[in-house]
């Protein structure tokens, strides 16, 4: 089964995440179980990327400040440039001091990084991993939290990777443990101080983790068997995790990252939805989601129920995934033999994007967007030869994204 989380090295991203919760003197459906009794157990365990997988403001990620340049008026590409290895980027976040890029080699294998501190000029960083490689980006205080999959000593052989980029841009690999067997693609949020990955391994396997610095991790997810997490956010002092489920959709909340609550189905919401995202959009809990084949949002009616809007401008079957960004909503995907991308503000209007002409290419993709101060970053790659695959990284105004 499917999981909604990002993707692997050339396949579509499902990243989801979900801000729960919102006070209203109108009773709506809740995002949260009621208090009940906790599961988990004591460990060691941290915001994640824009919107819900991303924490509270961040301090620099980087030494040198960021440093503002005139913007192009349309996509310009900045990277690589004739000196520069080729590389297969999967996700890009801006920070306090610019942005961060990371993936893989050019052969989908060895991981990859490169930053910027004026979205033009962009250097290669020392990275470590064998054959896994980060597909998400998170800031965690003045660092940068990293998450992602590929081959590894497993049964399998597949797992998952864990780094911790430093302000100073030094990024430290995890060291080895039987557990990355069990994970795959993964949403990474903190509570605190504390870091969760929550996602799905192997054999649909839960994952539930924590940790307090990124690189050692405790397993909670015997508690959600049976259920495939699918979002994980934190809003205020609480992280909560929803969960598909054959007949109802679940949640589960913790404040300290390792005790969690009971899994409870979330009122008003149906089992077997496709959930693609989820997103505090208005003061209100948005569920992006495909319903009977049809994509659309689910809100909050204010008399305990949801409300449906079906989608305008981009349909289930062109959906690969939706993440959020400084600026709005991104979603890719496509049924063409190029890329595709969206964005909205809302999750329901959709509006395609203008793409760089070399993204047309046969088997063409967007792996990610960033904005900073007026400053848009695109990311695209595509196949080169036979099991390789190179990125390229534009800039041009924040505009460009606009919904």
């Amino acid at each position: 089964m499917s999981y909604p989380f990002r993707r692997s090295v050339l396949s579509s991203a499902i990243t989801i995440i979900l801000v729960g919760g919102c006070s209203s003197a109108t009773p709506t459906p809740s995002l949260l179980p009621s208090p009940g009794p906790s599961v988990g157990v004591s460990a060691p365990p941290s915001s994640a990327a824009a919107a819900s997988l991303s924490p509270a403001p961040s301090a620099p990620l980087s030494t040198p400040p960021f440093t503002p340049t005139a913007i192009p008026a349309a996509w310009h590409k900045v990277w690589p440039g004739s000196g520069d290895p080729k590389a297969l980027l999967q996700t890009v976040i801006a920070t306090t001091h610019g942005f961060v890029a990371a993936g893989s080699g050019a052969n989908g294998q060895s991981p990859a990084a490169v930053s910027s501190t004026d979205g033009v000029t962009w250097r290669a960083e020392t990275i470590t991993g064998g054959d896994r490689a980060p597909a998400e980006l998170a800031t965690w205080g003045d660092r940068i939290l990293a998450a992602g999959p590929g081959g590894v000593a497993c049964a399998h052989p597949y797992g998952l990777d864990t780094w911790v980029r430093s302000a100073a841009g030094t990024w430290k690999e995890a060291p080895f443990s039987d557990l990355f067997c069990g994970a795959g693609d993964v949403g990474i949020a903190f509570v605190g101080n504390v870091a969760v990955l929550v996602g799905v391994g192997p054999g649909d396997n839960p994952v539930v983790w924590s940790s307090t610095d990124g690189l050692h991790w405790v397993d909670h997810g015997q508690a959600f068997s049976g259920l495939l997490p699918a979002a994980v956010t934190t809003s205020g002092g609480r992280t909560t995790l929803i969960a598909e489920g054959p007949t109802a959709t679940w949640s589960s909340t913790t404040t300290n990252g390792t005790t969690w609550t009971a899994p409870a189905p979330i009122a008003g919401l149906p089992g077997g939805l496709v959930i693609h995202g989820a997103f505090l959009i208005d003061g209100a809990p948005t569920i992006v989601a495909t319903v009977g084949g049809v994509l659309g949002t689910l809100r909050p009616d204010g008399a305990g129920g949801w409300t449906r809007t079906a989608a305008t401008g981009l349909t289930a079957d062109e959906l690969g995934s939706i993440s959020m960004f400084d600026g709005g909503l991104l979603a890719v995907g496509g049924n063409g033999p190029g890329a595709q991308a969206w964005v909205s503000v809302d999750g329901a209007s959709w509006r395609g994007l203008d793409l760089p002409s070399e993204l047309a290419a046969d088997g063409a993709h967007v792996a990610g967007v960033a904005v900073r101060d007026g400053r848009a970053i695109l990311i695209g790659g595509w196949p080169v030869g036979i099991n390789n695959a190179t990125s390229t990284i534009w800039t041009g105004p924040a505009s460009l994204l606009a919904p």
